[in-house]
């Protein structure tokens, strides 16, 4: 049976949004994985949330100045969980193969956590809870029927914007792209089934969160690929180098297995 409330429920999911964001910025000075990762999840449903107030504002709501505080650790905190990823995936494989290169990642993982650390100090609170104020007030005049049809408008626009690209399936960037536009429509989804909850979104959003967290799964592994064979190649002459040579190839094996499957859902999900 199909639910409604008349209030305006995105000012509380919003509120709950940005609050949770402000308490993880405190958390993430320690830089460990799961608060920054909790950390940038809340950055994307923050952006998810502006893309659908500018969807049923328009012009009357400037999404790029409210948001620019929040940029500023984005992608910092990005190149850090970036490294975080790349280690959490080798513990899956052999040490020996894996531990000449997890060193490299450890030197590097010293810079990348000391720019998301800086990041994060310099986080400048006040001129977020300005332009957090003034989104609130914007958000809180949304009605019903509006958030409605903003709701629809975005999920439709996400959509169109997904087939456009799989019609033009070239590299990994073009999964990356899609893999952000199944964030923003995991996020709307959420959005509807708060606002009325029905069985079809409900089953639709375990199949758009399923198809998002393969795409991630592999886009990470893709990364992860180039980044050992760069590291191959200034090292190519370093003992036991055949190691992660062959590490190459198993992991290259199981992300093209995996692709397979990401395109048989993309292909359910576009058409």
């Amino acid at each position: 049976m199909e639910t409604s409330k008349t209030d305006n429920s995105l000012i509380h999911i919003y509120n709950e949004a940005a609050n949770s964001f402000l308490d993880n910025i405190d958390l993430c000075l320690d830089l460990d994985e799961d608060h920054i990762h909790k950390l940038r999840v809340e950055i994307k449903n923050l952006r998810a949330i502006l893309i659908l107030v500018k969807t049923i504002k328009g012009k009357k709501f400037r999404k790029k100045k409210i948001s620019a505080p929040i940029s500023k650790i984005f992608k910092p905190t990005g190149e850090l969980r970036n490294i975080q990823i790349e280690s959490l995936i080798l513990d899956q494989y052999d040490l020996k193969a894996t531990q000449i290169y997890k060193k490299h990642l450890a030197e590097i993982k010293k810079k990348t956590g000391l720019n998301a650390k800086t990041a994060l100090i310099e986080f400048n609170k006040n001129d977020f809870d300005f332009k957090n104020e003034k989104a609130k007030q914007i958000i809180k005049k949304i009605n019903s029927e509006d958030l409605d049809l903003g709701i629809k408008k975005l999920i439709s626009n996400e959509f169109e914007k997904i087939i456009q690209i799989r019609n033009k399936l070239g590299d990994i960037k073009a999964f990356h792209e899609i893999r952000k536009h199944l964030k923003v429509l995991k996020s709307v989804l959420k959005i509807k089934l708060v606002v009325n909850q029905d069985e079809p979104t409900e089953v639709l959003l375990k199949f758009i969160n399923t198809t998002e967290t393969l795409i991630g799964d592999w886009h990470d592994k893709e990364l992860l690929i180039d980044s050992i064979t760069q590291f191959i190649e200034n090292n190519i002459n370093k003992p036991n180098i055949y190691l992660l040579v062959n590490l190459v190839e198993k992991i290259r094996m199981e992300n093209k297995n995996a692709l397979k499957i990401i395109v048989l859902n993309l292909d359910e999900i576009c058409y």
